[in-house]
């Protein structure tokens, strides 16, 4: 509101100014039309806004993960997701073997994961209120993991070693599962890792990047503290839709900044959201001293 009135005595500085100098109505007359037509005032109506459904969900050949959230967006672009209770929701893979996921919290459902392989091909159906969501996801197998060092030179830096396919598109998730936070996932392609990752490593994190809320990135660590991550293969379709993600967290709004818009998923009949099937390993390093 400042900086509007703050403009507001400029311009009409500068209006008189002109004014006197040239005595040209028509100019000042312009030059009053170009600033006054930029600030008509409009009201947004949510009566005719409808709500999203989103479905986020993840199963990998770890016998107990397997869980698929469902909300709505909210009409009134608020920042709080409406959480979808009384869902059917069942996921089965290419031989038929069928899981049936439970709510166990309003908007969350989970299963006994049994039939997570790599290699398989996983598909997901939820049922609400007459209307059907699906969505389809091939499980790539994931490269065993071999060490994971944390080098300390001034600047924490996490190295991960493995022996990284040739000939092959793979792409990565990394994840801190502890310590962990609300920027504990880092995803890449095999493009940008060295070929010698096997002996090189992957630097997954140089420096502490600074998280306004909770301090320091759970990738930078000290010597004291220890730390599991786990690696997760990802998809094509997957790995996009994590680069998606990032960058609408990191557009600032500028005139050269891209414009928002959702990520593109896999959930069918016009849902938000992303179900994957990913293989998944982990690996510790323990702290050097208490």
């Amino acid at each position: 509101m400042v900086y509007y009135l703050i403009l507001l005595i400029d311009m009409s500085f500068n209006i008189e100014l002109i004014f006197m100098k040239t005595k040209s109505y028509a100019l000042v007359l312009l030059i009053v039309i170009l600033f006054t037509s930029c600030t008509e005032k409009f009201d947004i109506n949510f009566e005719n806004a409808t709500s999203k459904m989103v479905v986020e969900g993840v199963i990998t050949n770890d016998t107990t993960r397997i869980w698929v959230n469902i909300s709505k967006t909210d009409p009134n672009l608020g920042y709080n997701p409406i959480l979808v209770s009384g869902a059917s929701v069942r996921v089965w893979n290419t031989a038929g073997d069928t899981l049936v996921l439970q709510e166990v919290s309003r908007g969350h459902y989970e299963a006994t994961n049994t039939i997570g392989k790599s290699g398989d091909v996983f598909n997901l159906l939820v049922k609400y209120k007459e209307e059907e969501y699906s969505a389809s996801s091939y499980m790539p197998p994931l490269p065993s993991l071999d060490s994971l060092t944390v080098k300390y030179t001034g600047l924490d830096r996490v190295r991960i070693f493995f022996e990284e396919p040739a000939n092959e598109e793979n792409y990565y998730l990394f994840r801190s599962i502890d310590p962990a936070g609300p920027w504990n996932i880092i995803v890449v392609s095999d493009k940008f890792i060295s070929p010698n990752i096997a002996t090189d490593g992957y630097v997954l994190f140089a420096g502490r990047r600074i998280d306004m809320k909770n301090g320091l990135s759970p990738f930078g660590v000290g010597p004291w503290e220890r730390l599991i991550i786990s690696v997760s293969s990802l998809n094509r379709l997957d790995y996009n839709y994590f680069c998606s993600l990032g960058m609408q967290f990191s557009t600032n709004g500028g005139a050269y900044s891209p414009a928002p818009a959702n990520p593109k998923g896999n959930i069918s009949n016009g849902a938000l959201g992303l179900f994957r099937a990913s293989s998944v390993s982990y690996v510790t390093h323990y702290p050097d001293s208490i």
